[in-house]
């Protein structure tokens, strides 16, 4: 530092001052002799010139170094705020997209489920009209060997009695008979249900084998009915034997061996 007042007399010829600030400043000195009689003060006047980082040119350094941070700092915090800003803007799309994919998702389910109603309704109401067919088939063949069973009993009235006015008239009976038994009036009834009830089966049948013929084809959707066989006869018009023909080579045509069931086996057709 340096002093405001004077300092304390001493023999010492020097005097050192350290960490002076700069600026202006003057050094006085005065002597004492033996006798104690003091000399008129000599001054000394000096400069302590400013330190560099003190001058004008420091201060604009520092003056442009802080618009410089100031402008940088600026930048960092637009750049910051366009990330945080573009992160907010991506994290928003995906959390749009997610939805819009949760909303196609419940979409699709809901369709699939839709459609899954629809094919069980429509699976219910096949197998409803596949049961209605084959009771009208049943009842078509029962009818058919009612009336044959009938015929056979008024022929052996008919030869049984004597009476020729009573065996005239057993003779229209049976000609009414013949005539119901031969008629195709139900069966065409049947056969139209029929067609329309297995239209898509047949088609995907005669695709899928286009070798089979028109009663093989209707073989196939008579098995797929689980009718049996001795049933299956009359509705086709053939004998029992002629239906185990017919089986055989819808086989062989199928290109399916013994130990696969041939009723299964169209299930999945």
């Amino acid at each position: 530092g340096y002093d405001d007042r004077w300092s304390a007399w001493s023999k010492i010829y020097y005097k050192e001052y350290s960490n002076l600030p700069d600026g202006r400043f003057i050094f006085q000195v005065k002597a004492r002799n033996q006798l104690g009689i003091e000399s008129l003060p000599d001054s000394l006047e000096f400069t302590i010139d400013h330190p560099w980082y003190k001058s004008p040119v420091a201060y604009m350094a520092y003056l442009l170094a802080g618009i410089g941070l100031v402008s940088i700092l600026a930048m960092f915090i637009r750049w910051r705020i366009r990330i945080t800003s573009r992160r907010v803007k991506l994290n928003n799309q995906r959390i749009y997209e997610a939805k819009e994919q949760e909303y196609i998702r419940q979409a699709l389910e809901s369709e699939k489920e839709i459609i899954r109603i629809r094919n069980e309704r429509l699976h219910a109401e096949m197998i409803l009209r596949d049961k209605e067919l084959a009771n009208q088939a049943m009842n078509l063949v029962r009818k058919n060997e009612f009336l044959n069973q009938l015929k056979d009993e008024l022929n052996g009235l008919r030869h049984g009695c004597g009476n020729e006015l009573t065996e005239r008239e057993v003779s229209e009976i049976i000609s009414k008979v013949n005539r119901e038994v031969d008629s195709n009036r139900q069966r065409e009834v049947f056969e139209s249900a029929f067609d329309e009830v297995h239209e898509e089966f047949l088609q995907r049948v005669k695709v899928k084998y286009p070798d089979l013929t028109p009663t093989e084809l209707r073989l196939c959707a008579f098995l797929k009915m689980n009718l049996p066989t001795k049933e299956i006869a009359p509705l086709l018009n053939i004998s029992v034997r002629g239906v185990e023909i017919c089986r055989y080579r819808i086989r062989k045509k199928m290109g399916i061996t013994r130990d696969v069931n041939l009723t299964t086996h169209l299930l999945n057709v």
